[in-house]
């Protein structure tokens, strides 16, 4: 990948502003001081352009070029500048930023440096992203671009989800690796080890991998994968459309549906209309619907005395039915 302080190969621009833009267009419109200078751009110049609205500083040596307007892109790179040449996107960021965590999210953006660079609170005054910048002044591993933002490699960003000691986590980016067809179970090993954070937790994902976790939507389909592996009920199909219809979670051999019951998408009448609609017509196909609020999954051993012998009594239905 372009190291991001160098220039754009081929000729430059002659005009200041030209060279500028230029540069900035491929940093999501930022830009450093220490940039302006090499390109050429006087040091009066630059406070001329601040003063005067064409740049907009954002951190400590960071603008903004031509305007404020800011957004996730813009605010993740103004931090690798900030950090200074060959930084990069680390841990919980870096996953996020990549795709390998949802549901989670992260104010603090967190990069990996090979200089000495202090950490950004908030409030500083001077950190108009009002995000924190936490810096760790570690020499990176080689850096890889994803959507133009340099991040660490993969192996490392999981192994710094995991130095968080959240397994489950750590499990759910392995399995989105293995959807993505991206999973390198020999490199993450080879970036844990004795003495190294995380690796233990990364080890213990890896001993208890789940591929389907890939395939929730949702929290409560997480949970309900880790309440099945935990009571060793059977694992259910997640997500598979059923006549226009797309359950939760479905187990087809006994055709039993379970879905949410929650406020998120299921408060409102227009959305209780349309769960009763769909349950009717999935009751006409021969399927028992079930619903389990988020909070009810807290007692995994309750679903399993209330789930398994409905699965039980009803094995069998979804051969009959297709050999029907």
């Amino acid at each position: 990948m372009r190291e991001v302080w160098l220039f754009p190969e081929g000729e430059l621009p002659k005009s200041d502003k030209a060279r500028v833009g230029r540069l900035a267009s491929g940093q999501r419109g930022r830009i450093t001081r220490a940039q302006l200078i090499a390109l050429g751009v006087q040091d009066r110049t630059v406070t001329n352009w601040a003063s005067s609205g064409y740049l907009y500083q954002e951190l400590p040596h960071v603008f903004a070029v031509g305007s404020p307007a800011r957004s996730e892109e813009s605010d993740l790179f103004a931090a690798v500048l900030y950090a200074g040449p060959y930084a990069s996107l680390r841990a919980m960021t870096a996953a996020l930023w990549r795709g390998l965590v949802k549901w989670r999210t992260q104010t603090a953006i967190e990069v990996s440096t090979p200089r000495r660079c202090r950490s950004l609170p908030a409030g500083h005054p001077s950190n108009h992203l009002h995000r924190a910048i936490e810096v760790r002044d570690r020499r990176p591993p080689q850096r890889w671009d994803y959507h133009g933002i340099p991040t660490v490699p993969t192996p490392n960003v999981v192994l710094g989800l995991a130095a968080t000691k959240d397994v489950e986590l750590v499990r759910f980016a392995l399995a989105q690796l293995d959807f993505m067809r991206r999973l390198d179970v020999p490199r993450l090993e080879a970036v844990a080890g004795p003495g190294v954070p995380g690796s233990q937790t990364l080890h213990e994902a890896l001993a208890n991998h789940q591929p389907l976790l890939a395939k929730a939507r949702s929290q409560f389909e997480i949970r309900l994968i880790q309440v099945c592996e935990l009571t060793d009920i059977p694992l259910p199909d997640l997500n598979r459309e059923i006549q226009g219809i797309t359950p939760d979670a479905t187990w087809h051999d006994p055709m039993v549906i379970v879905q949410c019951d929650g406020e998120g998408n299921h408060g409102t009448w227009a959305q209780r209309k349309r769960d009763a609609r769909q349950d009717q017509i999935l009751r006409g196909l021969g399927f028992l619907v079930i619903r389990y609020t988020y909070e009810q999954l807290n007692d995994p051993w309750a679903i399993h005395a209330d789930l398994m012998p409905i699965l039980e009594e009803r094995a069998g239905r979804g051969a009959k039915r297709l050999s029907a």
